[in-house]
């Protein structure tokens, strides 16, 4: 048998008593299926073309979000460099944040405080103690590192200083103990020079140590979920 046409009516609704065309053609379904086909009114089609606008000057303006460099004309994509990133240094520098957030969570939770005046007075220390030809701000280009980010740094392994400073205490027995044991090093150096390098070198073996048993013991207890 012939299939039967489906008749289309016209919907119009009033609106604030006067009637207004909804542009909305129904088909009245006979037999098999149901249609509904919207059109867009001319106000809309002016919406959707400025925010297409938008979106096009927003991505002219932000590249950079979205193409890494171009080619001969052929572009790598953002998320192509994500991804390769990820791939081969992902799992390292998840695993490095990670830590340093570890270490952050239980500093707060002790409530340590560092000052600004210590964490300026230790990075005078470091620039003391770069090569010759180097300033710190070179070192740090080199690593990747702003100054921001190397703030951070220094302002918390202050602050794991602080955690650790009685396990890091430095008796006279041990400076003595280490200068008899290390003589060559200090054939031609004052007393009081040997000594006060003596101290330094016991503080930072102790201090290693130290965080090695309290970070082992933190990263023991924390519960972390990695999903790359």
């Amino acid at each position: 048998m012939p299939k039967k046409k489906s008749k289309s009516t016209r919907v119009v609704k009033k609106v604030g008593g006067q009637p207004r065309d909804l542009l909305v053609s129904v088909p009245v379904p006979t037999g098999r299926g149901r249609t509904l086909l919207l059109g867009l009114s001319l106000k809309a089609k002016l919406v959707a073309l400025i925010v297409l606008a938008l979106l096009v000057a927003f991505g002219l303006w932000k590249k950079d979000w979205f193409v890494a460099a171009v080619v001969n004309g052929r572009p790598i994509m953002r998320w192509q460099l994500d991804k390769a990133l990820v791939k081969q240094y992902g799992a390292q520098t998840l695993d490095g944040m990670i830590n340093q957030d570890i270490a952050e969570q239980e500093v707060a939770r002790q409530g340590i405080s560092v000052t600004g005046k210590e964490v300026d007075d230790r990075i005078n220390e470091i620039s003391s103690t770069m090569p010759k030809g180097m300033t710190l701000d070179q070192a740090l280009q080199i690593q990747g590192l702003d100054k921001a980010e190397f703030r951070n740094q220094v302002r918390l392994q202050l602050a794991i200083d602080k955690i650790l400073a009685s396990k890091t205490v430095v008796t006279d027995k041990e400076i003595d103990d280490y200068m008899a044991s290390n003589a060559a090093q200090f054939k031609n150096v004052s007393s009081a020079e040997a000594r006060v390098t003596a101290r330094k070198a016991i503080e930072q073996q102790k201090g290693s140590e130290a965080f090695s048993a309290w970070f082992a013991s933190l990263k023991q207890k924390a519960q972390v979920y990695k999903f790359i």
